[in-house]
């Protein structure tokens, strides 16, 4: 089945965030992972006030540290299905690709038996911590 471009316009991307070993046999139909009920819906609006009520939170605190705002949200597991918004008609393919790229390196560690590996310590390799 082939849509027109004109017609679709992409807003969301669904991934699996984990490698598939070659035991692993699935046909060319992978609807099986984003039909389930296993996928998460990520709201970035709902996740970006969280991550201002941390920050306000720790400036209230006396902690003006921005950076553990995100350090806490970065612990977190990512789910293995989550559907999230793409925005790369007005940003361009680039943090798309970043973040498809992360979650790559995450599922290689994941897969190589470090299950407690977490997006943080992707971060931490690309960006000094203060």
């Amino acid at each position: 089945m082939h849509i027109r471009q004109d017609l679709a316009k992409t807003t969301h991307a669904a991934v699996v965030n984990r490698l598939f070993d070659g035991q692993e046999r699935f046909g060319p139909n992978l609807d099986v992972f984003f039909r389930s009920n296993k996928m998460t819906v990520i709201d970035m609006d709902k996740n970006v006030a969280e991550i201002e009520s941390l920050m306000e939170a720790n400036r209230i605190n006396g902690n003006p540290d921005w950076f553990s705002a995100f350090e806490q949200r970065a612990k977190v597991t990512l789910p293995e299905i989550e559907k999230f918004p793409v925005y790369f008609y007005e940003e361009g393919i680039s943090s798309l690709e970043t973040a498809l790229r992360i979650r790559q390196v995450l599922a290689f560690e994941h897969w190589k038996g470090i299950t407690d590996y977490t997006l943080y310590d992707v971060l931490k390799t690309m960006i000094p911590v203060p």
